[in-house]
């Protein structure tokens, strides 16, 4: 499984199957689609921040809310979900729809780019990366709804494409460069990958160091160092002209107070967290002093109340972790089977989900009786195919976990040079990618993270498969012997 100068070619047999696996999905995501479109006019619900933004750009050239002449401009987020959204309606119309659409194709790029990827380390390898991306209806939940999740999941896959092609070989400056830009169009997606460019600096220099020219390893983090300042620097300076704040984007302080704040709170005085959140923005925003705040004073003060708060309380802070990785990781999407149910079972669901989506901010992690409740609940209303696939569902990427952390483990410490070069990219960039989202965490925040995952279970899984298949023909008797 080197895939530096040796790499296995793809072969014709696994070809045809990753393309009639992928043309299944390709007919399951126009099924879910349609079935979406059904129930929601829009899609999935979001928080609709990045449709009235696009048809903004669209309609005004301005990234930021309100009606023109009176549009606000934004700084909470970075633009470029909205850029691209607001291109696609400049050719079909500003019906969100068109923007399910591009979410369900950039979903499908997604995959073939992750097969590729798990493809250097062996055909079947990138085989069964897709297919554990194509079991998680994450995937099919986030491309039906208006947001950006997908764009960014395939904009950082395509940074692990081209970071192990930049590293597992003898350098490429073009593969440096496609991956520094890819790193770079995804900070201007999500404000997430503020800081990956260290550990992936961090990769390139290690990587690099013992198989290339000491100044192409140089000028390969300078690459992408360059890059991303570039991003950072101008869209800082873009908000730094509205609201007086050098910040890449203002959300960071309405996320500690409003979201990661509550969470660690509650574990620390108990009650719910929608309560202390609650409690936490009614002191903020009443505060008269708050109020006279101009809006980057109010962004600044937000920010150093977060800080402050997680400094006071930094070993509730990480006790929420532990809380955070089965909610990120196990977390299960019905809605994407719930839709291709009947009117009945569907109105059941939906029933069910509205009452746990009101509850779901406080609920605990490990609270044994809310499980038995909607076990119990989903039997007796004819849900049982959504709590069979939300078991399968919560096996499968348990064990996705357990066998990427064996093979990372193992690659270091055992495996060739080029795959543990692999194995720093994924632990070093994706576990800092996942790190930051399991502060305050969704389900939907494993997203552009399972595609990296997925290769390194999909290496120990063919490893596993290829030794007991190997063990059990060693034990069958010599019959030609006789």
């Amino acid at each position: 499984m080197n895939p530096g100068a040796t790499r296995p070619a793809l072969n014709r047999k696994v070809l045809l199957i990753f393309g009639a696996t992928l043309l299944v999905y390709v007919v399951c995501q126009i099924a879910t689609l349609q079935g979406t479109l059904r129930h929601f006019d829009t899609g999935f619900e979001t928080e609709d921040f990045y449709h009235p933004a696009a048809v903004n750009i669209l309609d005004s050239g301005v990234y930021g809310f309100g009606t023109a002449p009176n549009i606000e401009p934004s700084t909470f987020r970075p633009p470029l979900y909205a850029v691209v959204l607001a291109g696609v309606y400049s050719i079909f119309g500003t019906d969100e729809v068109a923007g399910l659409v591009l979410n369900n194709v950039l979903l499908t790029a997604l995959i073939i780019v992750t097969f590729l990827a798990g493809a250097r380390f062996g055909p079947w390898i990138g085989l069964v990366a897709a297919l554990i991306l194509m079991l998680d209806p994450i995937f099919l939940a986030h491309a039906n709804r208006n947001q950006s999740d997908l764009l960014f999941a395939f904009l950082m896959t395509t940074v692990l494409f081209f970071g192990l092609r930049a590293i597992q070989r003898p350098v490429s400056l073009l593969n440096v460069s496609l991956c520094a830009i890819a790193l770079g169009l995804a900070l201007f997606t999500r404000a997430a990958a503020l800081y990956l460019w260290i550990p992936l600096c961090l990769v390139m220099l290690f990587g690099l160091w013992q198989s290339s020219p000491r100044y192409k390893v140089f000028v390969a983090i300078a690459i992408v160092a360059v890059v991303q300042s570039v991003v950072v620097f101008t869209w800082s300076e873009r908000n730094k002209s509205i609201t007086g704040n050098a910040t890449y984007a203002s959300m960071m302080g309405w996320h500690l107070v409003s979201f990661y704040a509550p969470l660690f709170i509650a574990k620390r005085d108990g009650g719910n967290a929608q309560d202390h959140k609650r409690t936490l923005m009614n002191d903020v925003v009443s505060d008269p002093e708050y109020q006279k705040m101009s809006l980057g004073e109010q962004e600044r003060y937000l920010a150093e109340y977060g800080k402050q708060l997680v400094k006071d309380n930094w070993l509730y802070a990480l006790l929420v972790i532990p809380d955070n990785i089965p909610k990120m990781f196990l977390g299960y999407p019905a809605e994407v089977l719930a839709v291709h149910m009947s009117e009945q079972h569907f109105a059941a669901w939906q029933e069910m989900a509205l009452v746990r989506h009101e509850t779901s901010f406080q609920a605990d992690t490990w609270e044994i009786a809310s499980r038995v409740e909607l076990i119990r609940y989903y039997l007796a209303n004819g849900l049982v195919p959504l709590l069979t696939y939300g078991v399968f569902l919560k096996i499968l990427n348990a064990l996705v976990l357990i066998f990427a952390a064996i093979a990372i483990i193992r690659m270091v410490l055992a495996g060739s040079p080029e795959q543990r070069k692999a194995a720093f990219l994924i632990f070093l960039v994706f576990g800092a990618l996942a790190g930051t989202a399991l502060l305050t965490t969704q389900a939907r925040f494993r997203v552009p993270v399972m595609p990296a995952i997925s290769i390194p279970a999909a290496i120990a899984f063919v490893t596993f498969i290829r030794w007991a298949y190997f063990t059990r023909r060693s034990r069958r008797p010599d019959v030609s012997a006789s």
